[in-house]
């Protein structure tokens, strides 16, 4: 709650993603006290990164709560992300959260976020190549199950270190990925996410 109204407050912050778990609480009840005390403390978008479909249900639910008219399309406060395993794997409940979003109302995050060189190809081009299949295939589920979602082209590259296999941050190899990853979401006429380090 402290950190949700801290990153409210904050006037260059539009969106607010979960930034804690409630752990002091029995683990069935986490998924339902972090959305309260995320929807209780914020007016901003939330964006909602739930791990199973259960959890993807209670933001939904709960942002229907609060919205005019319960109607999450005409007053999107909650958008959805769910991410594939690369390489071009989607498993059930992942799929399942991305037709939850969509049949919800809720505009739609892909999240393509491969390990570059381990589960994705050691080259920029074919970690490019990858990245967007994965991000074409959740946009198609998302349409499947109500035409006209909204969706943001969203990945997050991770490139490791081929001497250590650790996360390897900063990379100008990560800033070439992400520009190309713009350049493709133009060409698709997507509002486009990715970090930019």
């Amino acid at each position: 709650a402290l950190l949700t109204r801290l990153a409210d407050a904050l006037p260059h912050i539009d969106a607010i993603l979960p930034m804690a778990a409630a752990n002091d609480a029995p683990i069935e009840l986490n998924p339902l006290l972090s959305a309260r005390a995320i929807f209780l403390n914020t007016t901003k978008h939330v964006l909602a990164s739930p791990v199973s479909l259960q959890e993807a249900i209670i933001y939904t639910e709960m942002a229907r709560l609060l919205c005019p008219g319960g109607d999450l399309q005409a007053h999107p406060i909650v958008s959805g992300v769910a991410a594939t395993t690369s390489p071009l794997v989607f498993d059930s409940e992942s799929a399942a959260m991305v037709v939850h979003f969509a049949r919800a109302g809720c505009p739609f995050f892909t999240c393509s976020a491969p390990l570059v060189g381990a589960a994705s190809p050691v080259t920029l081009a074919g970690s490019l190549v990858l990245e967007n299949a994965e991000v074409l295939f959740t946009l198609v589920l998302a349409q499947a199950a109500r035409r006209g979602t909204p969706v943001v082209y969203w990945v997050s590259p991770i490139l490791i270190d081929m001497r250590t296999a650790r996360p390897s941050v900063g990379q100008v190899e990560q800033l070439l990925l992400n520009f190309a990853v713009r350049q493709l979401a133009d060409h698709y006429q997507l509002p486009c996410g990715a970090p930019l380090i």
